[in-house]
C-alpha cells in the first residue's frame, strides 16, 4: 500500500492525481487478485485476507481523490451560510450571540475585522463579563473570496486551525464557511458519488453503454 502511494507520487508528475491514483489502483488490483489465486493455489489463507485488505485501501483512495478533485471545482460560494451583515466590533457581547452562542464574524462598514469563537464567548459569560465584541475577538482572520474551491478553503482551515472562515465578495462580506458546512458538502458529494454509480450500473444492465 506504501508502494502504491509511491507509485502515485511519481505518476503524478507525469499525469493528474486522479489518473495516477487510478493507474495505481488498478495494478493494486491485480496485485491482489494474483494474490488471492497465490492464496488459493498455496492454501495460505493469509493471502487472501491482505488482497482483501489492499482492494478495501484502494476503494477507500479513490474514493478519497474523488471529494478532492470535486472540492476543488466547487466555488466555496455554493456552500457558505449567506447572513450579509457580520457584528459590529462595538456592539454588547449579549447582542452578539442572540440566538446562542456560535462563531460569529466581526465587521466594520462590511469588512472582516475578526472573528468571535464561541468558547471565549461561553468563557466570557461564564465569567459574567459584560464587554463588547471588540474586546474578545480575534483580529489574526484572513477572509477567503467566494469564488475560491472548498477543497483551498479547507487547506486554510486545517492550517489554523479555525472551525470557520469568513466569506467575502470582492473584499465585502457575505457569509460563513463552518467545519459543519464542510460535514454537509462532504455528505453532499457521497451521496452523488453513490447515485452515479447506481445509475451506471443500472445503465450496463440495460445496456444503455458499451453499444
Amino acid at each position: 500500500m506504501d508502494g502504491g502511494r509511491v507509485l502515485r507520487a511519481a505518476l503524478t508528475a507525469m499525469t493528474s492525481r486522479v489518473i495516477a491514483t487510478r493507474i495505481s489502483v488498478i495494478i493494486g488490483t491485480i496485485l491482489a487478485v494474483s494474490l488471492v489465486i497465490a492464496g488459493v493455489y498455496t492454501h495460505d489463507v493469509a493471502l487472501p485476507l491482505v488482497a482483501i485488505f489492499i482492494l478495501a485501501a484502494a476503494f477507500f483512495e479513490v474514493r478519497m481523490i474523488q471529494v478532492e478533485a470535486a472540492l476543488c471545482n466547487i466555488p466555496v460560494g455554493q456552500f457558505a451560510l449567506w447572513d450579509l451583515g457580520g457584528v459590529s466590533p462595538k456592539s454588547p457581547l449579549a447582542f452578539a450571540v442572540r440566538g446562542g452562542p456560535r462563531d460569529v464574524v466581526v465587521t466594520d462598514d462590511g469588512i472582516v475585522v475578526g472573528m468571535l469563537w464561541r468558547e471565549h464567548v461561553l468563557e466570557a459569560i461564564s465569567e459574567g463579563n459584560s464587554v463588547q465584541v471588540q474586546d474578545i475577538m480575534d483580529r489574526d482572520i484572513t477572509p477567503m473570496e467566494a469564488s475560491e474551491s472548498i477543497y483551498d478553503v479547507h487547506q486554510r482551515m486545517l492550517a489554523t486551525g479555525y472551525p470557520a472562515i469568513p466569506i467575502t465578495e470582492s473584499g465585502i462580506y457575505r457569509g460563513i464557511f463552518t467545519s459543519e458546512r464542510l460535514e454537509h458538502v462532504h455528505r453532499y458529494l457521497h451521496d452523488s458519488f453513490r447515485g452515479s454509480e447506481r445509475y451506471r450500473g443500472l445503465a450496463r444492465a440495460l445496456g444503455l453503454f458499451g453499444r
